[in-house]
Protein backbone atom coordinates (compact mmCIF):
# COMPACT_ATOMS: atom_id res chain seq x y z
CA UNK A 1 0.00 0.00 0.00
CA UNK A 2 2.80 2.41 0.91
CA UNK A 3 4.60 1.54 -2.32
CA UNK A 4 1.48 2.39 -4.36
CA UNK A 5 1.07 5.68 -2.53
CA UNK A 6 4.69 6.64 -3.16
CA UNK A 7 4.54 5.65 -6.83
CA UNK A 8 1.28 7.54 -7.40
CA UNK A 9 2.54 10.70 -5.70
CA UNK A 10 5.91 10.56 -7.43
CA UNK A 11 4.27 9.98 -10.82
CA UNK A 12 1.75 12.79 -10.34
CA UNK A 13 4.53 15.17 -9.36
CA UNK A 14 6.49 14.09 -12.43
CA UNK A 15 3.49 14.77 -14.64
CA UNK A 16 3.20 18.30 -13.24
CA UNK A 17 6.93 18.81 -13.89
CA UNK A 18 6.46 17.70 -17.52
CA UNK A 19 3.48 20.01 -18.06
CA UNK A 20 5.26 22.99 -16.53
CA UNK A 21 8.49 22.26 -18.39
CA UNK A 22 6.61 22.17 -21.69
CA UNK A 23 4.70 25.36 -20.83
CA UNK A 24 1.30 23.68 -20.83
CA UNK A 25 0.40 24.28 -17.18
CA UNK A 26 1.46 26.84 -14.62
CA UNK A 27 -0.69 28.07 -11.73
CA UNK A 28 1.62 30.96 -10.84
CA UNK A 29 4.79 32.44 -12.29
CA UNK A 30 7.30 29.64 -12.02
CA UNK A 31 10.99 29.06 -12.71
CA UNK A 32 9.98 25.71 -14.21
CA UNK A 33 7.73 27.25 -16.88
CA UNK A 34 8.93 26.45 -20.44
CA UNK A 35 12.23 24.98 -19.23
CA UNK A 36 12.87 21.70 -21.01
CA UNK A 37 15.15 20.44 -18.23
CA UNK A 38 12.13 20.14 -15.94
CA UNK A 39 10.21 18.25 -18.61
CA UNK A 40 13.07 15.73 -18.80
CA UNK A 41 13.17 15.41 -15.00
CA UNK A 42 9.40 14.89 -15.00
CA UNK A 43 9.59 12.15 -17.62
CA UNK A 44 12.24 10.39 -15.56
CA UNK A 45 10.02 10.63 -12.47
CA UNK A 46 7.05 9.11 -14.34
CA UNK A 47 9.22 6.25 -15.62
CA UNK A 48 10.63 5.58 -12.14
CA UNK A 49 7.14 5.57 -10.64
CA UNK A 50 6.08 2.98 -13.23
CA UNK A 51 8.85 0.64 -12.10
CA UNK A 52 8.19 1.29 -8.40
CA UNK A 53 4.46 0.48 -8.78
CA UNK A 54 3.90 -3.05 -7.39
CA UNK A 55 3.25 -5.69 -10.02
CA UNK A 56 0.79 -8.57 -9.66
CA UNK A 57 2.47 -11.82 -8.75
CA UNK A 58 2.15 -14.76 -11.12
CA UNK A 59 1.43 -12.76 -14.27
CA UNK A 60 4.67 -13.66 -16.04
Amino acid sequence: MLRKLFAAGFGATGLIFVLQGLGVYTPLPSLMYQDERWAVVGIAMVVISYFVWPKKKGTE
